[in-house]
């Protein structure tokens, strides 16, 4: 991850200044992808929240304090994935997106996750060990829509891919994850539920949260 999405040990709170920066940070990246303005200004005015929810938090090492998630009824996975970017090469999916679905109900407008860990500790387990250990660790696994956003905001296409465990494809029995393909593009795909791969880490998050 970029030095500004590494946070201080468990236990300790991160600076507010810190915070407000990677919350413009953040915003930056949108509006370099073309977000859609009207989009960026539902993340602007949910800053105060977001900063306060953040600065009175403890975080693990290394996870990220918080990332803003765009809903797949607000873009589709197409447009999703042209925001995250391997160098200059830019995301995509051939997958239908009528056919994600999502395990669990998230905020219908866009919102935060926050306390968000990459999965690399769970790499190597397989999907359902995976999940029972992030029920246990009373986390959340992320959804289509919200490895989408992380992989927008941090440089890890480069090194591997994320997979949603939060979400199927096309019935019960499909994950969806993106990882890079044979020409290092990012790739938003799916896979069986029961086969592990390595290239592929179970990120989740402590928390989903949206100001009304």
């Amino acid at each position: 991850m970029s030095n500004l999405c590494k946070t201080y040990k468990k236990g300790k709170l991160v600076s507010i200044f810190w915070v407000e920066e990677l919350f413009y940070r953040q915003i930056k990246t949108l509006e370099k992808y073309a977000c859609p303005r009207e989009i960026i200004e539902l993340f602007r005015s949910q800053k105060d929240l977001v900063i306060k929810r953040a600065s009175e938090m403890p975080f693990a090492e290394e996870n990220i304090p918080f990332i803003p998630v765009i809903p797949r009824i607000y873009r589709s996975p197409y447009d999703l994935m042209a925001m995250v970017c391997n160098n200059n090469k830019k995301g995509y999916t051939y997958l239908n997106p009528t056919a994600i679905t999502d395990e669990f109900d998230t905020p219908k407008d866009p919102y935060y996750i926050y306390d968000v860990d990459d999965g690399e500790s769970l790499r190597r387990k397989d999907i359902k060990k995976a999940t029972d250990t992030i029920k246990k660790q009373s986390r959340l696994p992320l959804t289509a829509a919200e490895i989408m956003a992380f992989m927008t905001h941090t440089n890890v296409p480069r090194r591997y891919g994320v997979v949603a465990l939060g979400s199927r494809y096309e019935g019960p029995y499909k994950i969806v994850g993106v990882v890079l393909d044979d020409g290092d593009r990012p790739k938003l795909g799916c896979g069986k539920l029961d086969s592990p791969d390595d290239r592929y880490w179970p990120a989740s998050c402590g928390s989903r949260y949206r100001q009304d």
